[in-house]
């Protein structure tokens, strides 16, 4: 895992770059993805890297951010996600998929506070491939 890796999957060129930027402001690395497919073929790649967390669009293309959470966790249960959308919390039937939400607009204290508890969590876990820490 890369504890200064952060994974966007989010729709909005506008949201996404202001997500790059506030992690970013945070020392942290991005990696960006625009649309559920695309981020499903890295994580089944040789390529992919376990991130601190993953920031996914709940509104994404294609299938919503919830269903792409579904599919990855089975796949990725050590991975914490983080639901980013506009209702006012992640609906009940959904409560079991997401790690946090975030929600838009969002402001970047709010994101600061979430960062420093995945590293404090992530920190203090014993194990390298332990469940999610939210």
């Amino acid at each position: 895992m890369d504890y200064r890796l952060i994974h966007i999957i989010e729709y909005a060129p506008f949201v996404r770059q202001q997500l790059v930027d506030i992690l970013e402001a945070e020392g942290l690395k991005t990696i960006c993805f625009d649309n559920p497919y695309d981020y499903i073929a890295y994580t089944n790649s040789s390529e992919f890297t376990k991130p601190l967390a993953a920031f996914i669009d709940s509104g994404l293309p294609y299938m919503d951010g919830y269903e792409l959470i579904g599919q990855l966790k089975p796949l990725r249960p050590d991975m914490n996600m983080i639901v980013v959308g506009g209702e006012l919390g992640i609906p009940a039937k959904y409560r079991h998929l997401g790690c946090s939400y975030l929600k838009k607009p969002f402001l970047a204290a709010s994101i600061h506070e979430m960062i420093n508890g995945l590293m404090k969590n992530a920190a203090t876990s014993s194990s390298p491939e332990h469940e999610s820490s939210c």
